[in-house]
């Protein structure tokens, strides 16, 4: 009598246990759901009625477009609505959503603020709001997030200054903050971060050092000759800003004096074709190197690779791309990152290619100089802008 009560009361207590567990599990898949019929009330434009036509109470959260259930813990796991023309402001509700790992709304026209609110995703892997209109602010709270890796911030209206909090990501890999209005220094405990791979650098890497060369070159009555342009003589101090370093060889031209003549040899490959036959130097020297050097940057491709024999150079390479095969030279790593698309990519990556080829013409008379390259790189970065402001 005794084990049969027993075993009825094991029996009572796993029954509440269970019913308990549901009513616990249905409570957060309704958490789930209210978060995204909260999100999706504050959507202003859905185009292709992907949302309209597919969120209803009437199916499992799980099933709706652009959303992933994990299956052990029945919660939405990511919201994925990359490319899907949406317009309008992110619910704050989402930071409701405590099992999500993925949020990716990449290339819509989400606008406003960046919700605070989305700090609290602890278990968040992946942010990209890439190319969206968000504006003010980066949250500093975003330094809460303690699993995420991937933070793409790109290519929207953030302004002020990256929150020095970035730093404590400590498991981040790639951050992305590139095309946005920015200012001050890039928070210099990003430095601390061994797990990052790959961060998005201002377009003003190049325009650093043009400004830098356009100084030497043209900044007094004596101009000076860096001689040996390459990527490993640039450096970026704690603020990212590029600075042009080792000096050793360079050359300062007397005044009224347009080139001199050395012997000393510069490195192969970023080197002009008169210093390198006739030991000619002149600031139309540089010129050609900073030519190369941006060649190399959107290709990947080093003018010393082994794949550059005989009359195929890295300059030939570049020209025989133009203007119909660009993609098969440009560095695949770039293209992956951008939310432009091919026609973007094509017009602005031509305009780069073709600035580089007027350093690198033969004759250094025919060369464009640097303050003309500098004007040429703003108006290709007000086209960049622009065009991921539509």
């Amino acid at each position: 009598m005794v084990n049969l009560l027993s075993c009825l009361l094991l029996v009572l207590l796993s029954l509440h246990y269970f019913v308990a567990c549901l009513a616990a599990n249905t409570k957060n898949i309704t958490t789930d759901q209210s978060a995204l019929l909260a999100f999706k009330s504050l959507i202003t434009s859905d185009p292709y009625d992907m949302l309209a036509n597919n969120w209803s109470t009437s199916s499992s959260v799980c099933s709706w477009v652009g959303v992933t259930c994990d299956e052990r813990h029945g919660r939405v796991h990511s919201l994925i609505l990359q490319n899907m023309s949406l317009r309008g402001i992110v619910s704050p509700n989402l930071g409701n959503m405590s099992f999500l790992v993925i949020l990716d709304l990449k290339n819509n026209s989400f606008s406003g603020q960046f919700p605070k609110e989305l700090c609290r995703l602890h278990k968040l892997r992946v942010l990209h709001i890439s190319y969206n209109k968000f504006e003010g602010g980066i949250p500093a709270a975003l330094g809460d997030l303690s699993q995420l890796q991937y933070l793409y911030l790109g290519a929207n209206n953030f302004s002020g200054f990256v929150p020095q909090s970035i730093g404590k990501l400590r498991q981040l890999k790639e951050l992305d903050t590139i095309q946005n209005r920015l200012s001050g220094p890039i928070p210099q405990s990003i430095s601390n971060l061994s797990s990052l791979e790959r961060i998005g650098l201002s377009f003003n890497y190049f325009s650093d050092v043009a400004s830098a060369l356009e100084y030497l070159h043209h900044g007094s009555s004596i101009p000076v000759v860096h001689c040996d342009l390459k990527p490993s003589n640039v450096l970026l101090d704690e603020n990212m800003v590029a600075h042009v370093s080792d000096f050793g060889i360079a050359k300062l031209l007397d005044e009224g004096q347009s080139q001199t003549h050395t012997q000393t040899l510069a490195t192969i490959g970023y080197l002009a074709p008169e210093y390198g036959s006739k030991g000619i130097v002149s600031v139309k020297g540089d010129v050609y190197s900073y030519g190369i050097m941006l060649m190399e940057i959107f290709t990947r491709r080093k003018p010393t690779d082994d794949m550059f024999v005989a009359e195929l150079s890295l300059k030939t390479w570049i020209i025989g791309s133009l203007p119909n095969s660009i993609m098969e030279v440009l560095d695949s790593n770039l293209v992956q990152l951008t939310g432009d698309t091919i026609d973007d990519i094509l017009t602005h990556m031509s305009s780069i290619f073709s600035l580089a080829l007027n350093c690198c013409e033969e004759s250094p008379d025919a060369r464009i100089n640097m303050a003309d390259v500098i004007v040429s790189l703003m108006k290709i970065k007000a086209l960049v802008l622009g065009a991921n402001r539509v």
